[in-house]
């Protein structure tokens, strides 16, 4: 439902879709006066505001947000707007999380309905900073996408005191169910098999404990890679995995942690 703020009365409030995280009718507006309140009842989003201005139109409440939002990313890189404003709620998204079994975690995701893609957001401090889509043809190239330009490593889940342990996989679908099944352990999605300078950095500066647990053609890449990480950690254990993790049962997860594998320590 889109809210025509003309047609919203002193005292009163209507709901509908929320410009910011495009969720469902989770979004707010009510005038008193020449006063606009606005609030997004979505625990993931929480976007609110007020504007003493009896002529705004819900575009103003949207230019408010993405105004909002360059302000506080100002002098870094963030998504580009172009392709974030077109990410909205799909129940597409719900279907493929049920496809790896993962629709009972709590994954920021939207859709993008030009590219079909469903887009798992990246977040900072609880806002929308990045995205990463995959692909629901198999045709599109690439199956992966990262939205922005940012080439910072990325570590799930978001905004929480780094973990004892490490994991390095190959998707972010992979990380989600890693760090939902696996104790005390954070992830670090590649979106590939290749491991850049910013992510190793990343590795060096927080974690003495990593397990690389790459899809099974590339077992290769990950020891040639194990051989960089350690350098600057204390423990790295290749896994050569016979399933993807976004594949496993719970189980076959767990087993990744604690079971086969080869944990390098001293000269490789």
């Amino acid at each position: 439902m889109i809210i025509d703020l003309d047609d919203i009365r002193s005292g009163e409030t209507k709901r509908g879709n929320c410009p910011k995280c495009h969720r469902y009718n989770t979004f707010t507006l009510s005038r008193e006066g020449n006063t606009i309140k606005w609030n997004c009842y979505s625990a993931s989003c929480s976007y609110s505001g007020i504007k003493n201005n009896p002529h705004m139109s819900l575009e103003d409440i949207r230019f408010n947000y993405h105004q909002q939002q360059r302000n506080k990313t100002k002098g870094t890189q963030n998504v580009r707007t172009t392709d974030v404003n077109r990410l909205g709620y799909s129940s597409i998204c719900s279907d493929f999380l049920d496809k790896y079994c993962i629709n009972n975690i709590n994954i920021p995701v939207l859709y993008d309905p030009l590219e079909r893609r469903v887009a798992f957001m990246i977040q900072k401090d609880g806002e929308n900073v990045d995205a990463i889509g995959r692909a629901l043809d198999v045709w599109r190239k690439p199956k992966w996408k990262r939205y922005s330009d940012i080439d910072s490593a990325i570590i799930v889940p978001f905004d929480a005191p780094p973990k004892s342990n490490l994991i390095i996989v190959e998707d972010i679908i992979s990380a989600w169910k890693a760090v939902t099944y696996l104790d005390d352990t954070d992830a670090m999605p590649l979106l590939g098999t290749s491991l850049s300078t910013n992510n190793l950095n990343k590795i060096w500066d927080t974690y003495q404990s990593v397990i690389i647990a790459l899809d099974k053609d590339a077992t290769d890449k990950a020891i040639s890679m194990s051989r960089r990480v350690f350098v600057g950690v204390d423990k790295c254990k290749v896994v050569a995995l016979e399933l993807d993790i976004k594949d496993m049962a719970i189980e076959e997860i767990q087993n990744v942690g604690i079971g086969q594998g080869t944990m390098q320590q001293g000269h490789i």
